[in-house]
């Protein structure tokens, strides 16, 4: 497990950290829910699923991620927490690299019967009730962490 981890934090500090410039780095965020949706049709043609409050956010992009919390000056760094220097947290890296979601990470891959990745994490959700239900547990999780989280360090603050 730690292994699987390390080797996802690897990958993500390679194609989303070092040597990125403002705009570069503003291109991938601004394109963030395109990189998911990439068939408006398919989303919008559903059969089943509500997006509610969690999947805004990590659909989005925008929520508890200390990425998103910095550009408002709200939090102090833009780096995980858990995943230590260089890492960005947010949304991407929170679904599929951050240690710390791990194991929920693992329970939706079982759910849904593969590696959670970002080419299929929605035409999964697509695919059946079940699986939206599953991805929409994940968002609840991960998102209600990172609030708590956000919470405790701004009353510590105060």
């Amino acid at each position: 497990m730690e292994f699987l981890a390390d080797e996802r934090s690897t990958y993500y500090q390679e194609t989303h950290g070092r040597g990125m410039d403002a705009a570069a780095k503003r291109q991938v965020r601004m394109a963030w829910t395109h990189q998911l949706i990439p068939s408006i049709d398919a989303w919008v043609s559903r059969k089943h699923g509500q997006v509610n409050f969690y999947l805004t956010q990590l659909l989005s992009g925008h929520g508890c991620f200390r990425s998103y919390l910095h550009r408002f000056g709200h939090a102090d760094s833009a780096e995980c927490s858990w995943c230590g220097h260089y890492v960005e947290e947010d949304a991407e890296h929170a679904i599929f690299s951050c240690a710390w979601f791990a194991a929920q990470r693992q329970r939706l891959e079982e759910a849904l019967g593969g590696a959670v990745v970002k080419q299929s994490l929605v035409p999964c959700m697509l695919l059946s009730p079940e699986n939206w239900e599953a991805t929409s547990c994940f968002a609840a999780t991960i998102m209600r962490e990172l609030r708590a989280v956000e919470h405790q360090t701004r009353v510590q603050l105060v």
